[in-house]
């Protein structure tokens, strides 16, 4: 308690991204919150951490947790619910939600990006900003030139999970 600063937001950064060290340091925030209510804190977290959010997503929202990914499957948001329905709807069964990130959305992003870029600039399309037209479901595109080699995908994200039960995603 005396580590944290209560006229500021306390950041949190773990060494871990395994999940029973991060339900024991919830464990040991909720004990502090407790205490002091009014205390701030905010926790930057791992990638791994996405596949704990069914089980810990109210702590995430509780303290604040940023989550740094190239991709966030959102099964809240309008497209991805049409494009799961379409799914369940031609092929009979719903897509398989075990894979991190959803695999089939994930073709689905490449494939449109791809296609499309191809399809619009041919020869041309190297995916760069100027050229990124798609808007992705989960997995955002955006290309610049690696020296005298390829092009290298340079998107980045933060999802945030707002103490006001919202999310958002914030994009680099």
């Amino acid at each position: 308690a005396k580590a944290f600063n209560p006229s500021k937001t306390n950041v949190i950064v773990l060494n871990t991204a395994k999940s029973p060290h991060l339900n024991r340091v919830f464990a040991k925030l909720d004990s502090l919150k407790a205490i002091n209510k009014d205390l701030a804190i905010s926790m930057y977290g791992y990638t791994e951490w996405l596949m704990y959010q069914k089980f810990d997503q109210q702590q995430f929202h509780r303290y604040s947790v940023y989550i740094p990914t190239t991709f966030y499957y959102n099964a809240n948001a309008e497209r991805t619910k049409q494009l799961e329905k379409l799914y369940q709807d031609t092929y009979g069964v719903a897509m398989d939600s075990a894979g991190l990130p959803r695999f089939a959305i994930t073709g689905y992003d490449q494939t449109m990006f791809f296609v499309r870029g191809m399809n619009k600039y041919g020869a041309a399309f190297t995916g760069d900003e100027k050229q990124s037209e798609w808007k992705a479901l989960q997995n955002r595109y955006l290309f610049k030139k690696e020296g005298q080699g390829g092009y290298k995908n340079r998107h980045f994200q933060l999802v945030h999970f707002k103490t006001a039960q919202t999310l958002e995603a914030i994009m680099y």
